[in-house]
């Protein structure tokens, strides 16, 4: 399932933020029986809120279309995952940097 998001993923990426890092959490990381896939996507600090959000909902769309699963998306700045520590409670994966 990873392989075929990171492919499908590959062609919509460049509506996200640079210097965006994308980690898949949850079900889907351990069980192929998961109803969603849980992304974080992790944004510079710098950019405009509202637009990334936007653009990153736009890309889970697409991804919700190609790979035939409920995308759930999280958006934290470099400071609020460093603050949080978000990734490393749930044990994310990054996928995409």
């Amino acid at each position: 399932m990873f392989k075929k998001i990171i492919r499908v993923s590959q062609s919509f990426i460049t509506e996200i933020p640079e210097s965006t890092f994308v980690y898949v959490f949850g079900s889907s990381l351990y069980t192929e029986d998961f109803n969603d896939i849980d992304l974080l996507f992790v944004i510079p600090d710098t950019v405009n809120k509202v637009l990334s959000y936007e653009a990153i909902r736009k890309f889970c769309k697409h991804l919700e279309e190609n790979v035939g699963s409920v995308i759930d998306f999280t958006i934290l700045t470099n400071s609020e995952e460093q603050e949080v520590g978000f990734v490393e409670q749930v044990q994310a994966l990054l996928v995409y940097s």
